[in-house]
């Protein structure tokens, strides 16, 4: 099954549930969606699958208390593809979209319709934090449409602006938390390189421990804003 074949039914499934006829005497309530995506992470590089070096126990936590999806997988093996296909619920050979952005002007069709705005349809508030690797004209990091600039980890900083969406929005919302991590460069906080010393993978250890720091703060922000049983949560990585 591929993995965003099996977003697109479920979310859809979901969508279904709250599109309510006028004449019905209570409205289903909508859930709120959180798709949480990695960057490059490794299949077997998190303790929920038998990691012994890297260490993420927050994304155990959730897998924990939610379903494990074995025979799941992505529908292309390089970011941009995979991640078209993910917000249009459609192979992207169906649309030309097979390889990774090579110039300008390259990117999803103007006609595909994607996820938000399919949600935006049913009353839902949507945003994008992170990577998007779906537009060949944009090269840097923006915040609705500004130039962005930051002073501490990335990773953390992504999480920090999940968790102020999370906190300002009325339900119901969705949101694309797009991690870079642990994709190459390997750069990685001072104080999570110190947790791995001495150990061979170090750099992506600690990539990988951010990237789990900062899940677990946007779940957190969920409970602290009391939305955390309203929300159905999505975890994967692009490819």
């Amino acid at each position: 099954m591929k993995i965003d074949h099996l977003l697109a039914v479920s979310l859809g499934t979901i969508v279904g549930l709250t599109a309510c006829s006028s004449d019905q005497k209570e409205e289903v309530r909508k859930p709120n969606i959180l798709i949480l995506l990695a960057d490059d992470a490794g299949y077997a590089d998190f303790g929920f699958m038998g990691s012994a070096d890297i260490q993420t126990p927050n994304i155990d936590r959730l897998a924990a208390e939610g379903r494990i999806f074995t025979d799941a997988h992505v529908a292309a093996t390089v970011s941009s593809p995979s991640r078209s296909m993910m917000l249009t619920g459609r192979y992207g050979q169906r649309y030309g979209y097979e390889c990774n952005l090579d110039k300008p002007g390259d990117g999803i069709p103007d006609d595909e319709e994607l996820l938000p705005a399919l949600l935006k349809r049913y009353g839902y508030r949507t945003g994008c934090i992170g990577k998007w690797h779906l537009d060949g004209n944009l090269q840097q990091y923006q915040y609705n449409g500004q130039k962005l600039s930051f002073d501490g980890y990335f990773t953390d900083e992504l999480a920090s602006k999940a968790r102020q969406f999370v906190a300002e929005s009325e339900q119901p919302f969705m949101l694309y938390m797009s991690f870079t991590a642990p994709h190459s460069p390997n750069e990685a906080a001072e104080e999570d390189l110190a947790r791995f010393e001495g150990q061979p993978r170090q750099k992506y250890a600690a990539m990988m421990y951010a990237l789990d720091r900062g899940v677990g703060k946007i779940v957190d922000e969920l409970k602290a804003a009391g939305k955390f049983d309203d929300t159905i949560i999505f975890f994967f990585s692009d490819n």
